[in-house]
């Protein structure tokens, strides 16, 4: 607990030290288009929590790249159990993950936005960010269950839901948790990226990409601080939410 409560003191600490300096160099280079200080950017979000229309940005963001995330959830579940079972399935789906891990998200937002609106572009882009990590975690974890506890399992004649809760939950879940933070974050920056490009009305990536073109440096600092809480919140919302379900289930 002393260690814990340590760690996060030292944190805290650091985090104070790395805006001194930004604060430091940001005042002595003395050009806010340049690098704004962070007091600037402290001073403009309070002015965009005000805001109906920034509200309104955040809501548009949030929704359609957790449409993609939970797409993503729900599709990697469905096809890494079929990868499990059957070796057929795993070698067709190895391509597919391959390609989408290697090509460059600039690359599959140009393709996407041939066939999808700029609007729903970002559920595309976090999905196909998203699934690869947690199908590949999925699947490892489904691997890594001991062949031996399978076997009692039949001798003992072992329902699939005890089979389900005693013998592949708990050696999916500590993998997937820990999949799950890279694959938010993931699905955030490329969602948010994405919008950037694609420029639907009423986007986070929209104010971005309006804040660099007028030189708004403040908006642009406040805006990616946005983007960076909301990720981290929703990360740590789902990651403990699992958490608490994996532990009441008596499961890690």
């Amino acid at each position: 607990m002393k260690s814990s409560t340590t760690d996060k003191v030292k944190y805290t600490l650091s985090v104070f030290l790395y805006l001194i300096i930004w604060q430091i160099v940001a005042m002595w280079i003395g050009e806010e288009i340049l690098l704004v200080s962070p007091i600037k950017v402290i001073l403009r979000l309070k002015e965009l929590f005000f805001e109906r229309e920034y509200w309104e940005n955040i809501i548009f963001t949030c929704i359609r790249i957790l449409s993609g995330f939970f797409l993503a959830l729900l599709v990697s579940i469905i096809t890494s159990i079929l990868s499990y079972l059957f070796n057929s399935f795993r070698i067709m789906m190895k391509p597919i993950v391959s390609a989408i891990k290697a090509t460059p998200v600039a690359s599959i937002v140009i393709v996407v936005l041939i066939w999808v609106s700029s609007k729903n572009l970002s559920i595309v882009i976090s999905f196909m960010m998203a699934f690869p990590i947690l199908y590949s975690a999925l699947l490892a974890g489904f691997d890594n269950v001991d062949n031996s506890l399978i076997e009692m399992a039949e001798v003992f004649s072992f329902s699939q839901f005890k089979r389900l809760k005693y013998i592949y939950l708990p050696s999916v879940l500590p993998t997937f948790i820990t999949s799950l933070t890279t694959a938010i974050g993931l699905a955030w920056k490329s969602g948010v990226a994405a919008e950037v490009i694609g420029l639907p009305d009423g986007s986070l990536g929209e104010r971005l990409y309006e804040a660099k073109t007028f030189l708004l440096t403040a908006d642009i600092f406040a805006v990616t601080l946005t983007v960076i809480v909301i990720s981290i919140v929703i990360e740590k919302v789902i990651s403990k939410a699992i958490k608490a379900f994996a532990i009441r289930g008596h499961l890690i």
